[in-house]
């Protein structure tokens, strides 16, 4: 593990430990993730970018090609041998976005929903509380938490908007 705070440390060691291609990827998405407020495609890591992108959040050049437009068919081919890029890069190439079981007593709506994670008992405008169920997000007064985010462990915990799930980022 690597614990480095200097810019020019974090260059050197970036340069000794990957490949140009890679430490060049890695600068651009440090440099992006840094930029306030976050852009769309880095909020929206799992999607491929335009075609006059000049940055893919999916990864370098090499990695995508290899382990990301190739997954459908490698998994089909050597399905437990075959490198997993993030579920949700998985999870759009199959044309889906799949909620992600969380820990039990965190609440995936803790920053006042609309960001919660939809569950598939729950219609998509739902947020799924901390005791796993559905709670519309209309059944609560304008500006309160639902009873069950409210009494969560994180439900103090404010989340800035940059660092927010989009509203829209699941479909079905």
């Amino acid at each position: 593990m690597h614990l480095i705070r200097n810019k020019k440390k974090v260059r050197e060691e970036f340069e000794k430990l990957f490949s140009r291609e890679l430490y060049d990827w890695l600068l651009a998405e440090i440099k992006l993730n840094k930029k306030k407020p976050l852009v769309q495609s880095q909020r929206e890591f799992w999607k491929a970018p335009g075609v006059d992108a000049a940055h893919d959040p999916r990864g370098c050049p090499s990695y995508v090609a290899r382990h990301v437009d190739r997954y459908l068919e490698n998994v089909a081919g050597n399905p437990e041998g075959t490198h997993r890029p993030h579920p949700n890069i998985i999870d759009s190439l199959n044309g889906v976005i799949r909620s992600v079981p969380l820990p039990p007593g965190e609440s995936s709506s803790v920053n006042g929903g609309g960001g919660g994670i939809s569950s598939p008992g729950c219609p998509s405008s739902s947020a799924e509380s901390a005791a796993g169920t559905c709670v519309e997000e209309g059944d609560s007064s304008e500006g309160e938490e639902p009873a069950a985010v409210q009494n969560s462990p994180g439900a103090a915990l404010e989340i800035d908007e940059e660092f927010q799930i989009p509203k829209n980022a699941y479909t079905k």
